[in-house]
């Protein structure tokens, strides 16, 4: 058992006497730093060669595709492939004579004639439309009426909903005549403005147009009073600039305003949109915005006991 033992102790001993360092070795940490430092550079000079490398293949193949592909347009009205004027390479040259030939003599040039300058024909003034707020036959049985004011949302809306009908199923059809009345308000600071802005129109003829887009874009003038901008979006460009013209300078263009106001004032009107209709003499107002089945049942009536 005591062999045993130093047996394996002797054993044990062996062990750590491999283990340890031949020649009297030992880590120098130093060195090993300085070697790790080395590889890290290495490692970077190798990364910073594979990016440059990459980088020139890019380049070289974006030159390719820009020398073979055609250029874009410099201009609308010319491109590379149809060139607007053909290259001095390409022109014929021009024939030299020979010497045995004569040159022909000079013609005589031709005496330089002034150019003739026309008159241009002097500017109509616009035709002026007579009755143009009326629409109709004018021997319809019924005449309506109709007071409004262009800054009035209510009248917008009967403009929107009603008229449309009305037109189809009266006025067209010769059983309505409509007369459109302006009747501005005071607390509507751009409403008379509209009105001239519409009159100015009807007066070319315009007037159901302009009308129409007025009410249609109320709210879009209605803060501003930029009624022009809306206008000329209907109008021709000519016919717009006579609108305009007759706006600013016309002294007249508010005299149909002041009638309406005038008989606004018999009809006892106090708001708007009034509908006053007008059947063998006698006149009927109806203030607001009637429902179109209560204005058809009353058209109906009148016109059955018409």
């Amino acid at each position: 058992m005591a062999k045993k033992e130093m047996n394996v102790s002797q054993w044990v001993d062996e062990r750590l006497a491999a283990l340890n360092s031949r020649n009297g070795w030992q880590p120098d940490a130093e060195q090993g730093l300085i070697r790790l430092r080395e590889r890290r550079r290495q490692a970077r000079r190798r990364t910073v060669e594979w990016i440059a490398a990459s980088f020139a293949g890019v380049a070289a193949c974006a030159a390719l595709m820009i020398f073979a592909s055609p250029g874009a347009c410099a201009r609308p009205n010319s491109c590379a492939g149809e060139p607007a004027h053909p290259s001095p390479a390409s022109a014929p040259a021009p024939s030299t004579p020979t010497p045995s030939t004569p040159l022909p003599a000079p013609a005589p040039a031709a005496p330089v004639q002034a150019p003739v300058v026309q008159a241009a024909p002097p500017v109509k003034p616009p035709q002026r439309v007579a009755n143009f707020k009326e629409v109709g036959s004018p021997n319809a049985p019924i005449l309506c009426e109709i007071y409004t004011d262009y800054e009035c949302p209510s009248c917008a809306l009967l403009y929107k909903d009603s008229m449309p009908a009305l037109m189809h199923d009266y006025v067209q059809t010769g059983k309505l005549r409509i007369l459109h009345r302006d009747f501005p308000l005071p607390q509507h600071p751009y409403a008379r403005l509209a009105a001239r802005f519409a009159n100015a129109a009807g007066s070319l003829g315009y007037y159901e147009l302009v009308v129409n887009q007025i009410f249609q874009t109320q709210k879009l003038w209605q803060d501003n009073g930029n009624v022009d901008g809306q206008v000329m979006l209907v109008l021709p460009p000519g016919v717009m600039q006579q609108v305009r013209e007759l706006v600013a300078n016309d002294p007249h263009l508010d005299d149909s305003v002041a009638a309406d106001m005038k008989m606004g004032i018999s009809d006892h009107l106090d708001s708007t949109p009034t509908l006053v209709f007008v059947v063998g003499g006698k006149r009927q107002s109806l203030t607001g915005i009637p429902k179109m089945p209560i204005l058809k049942t009353y058209l109906d009536q009148v016109l059955q006991g018409h």
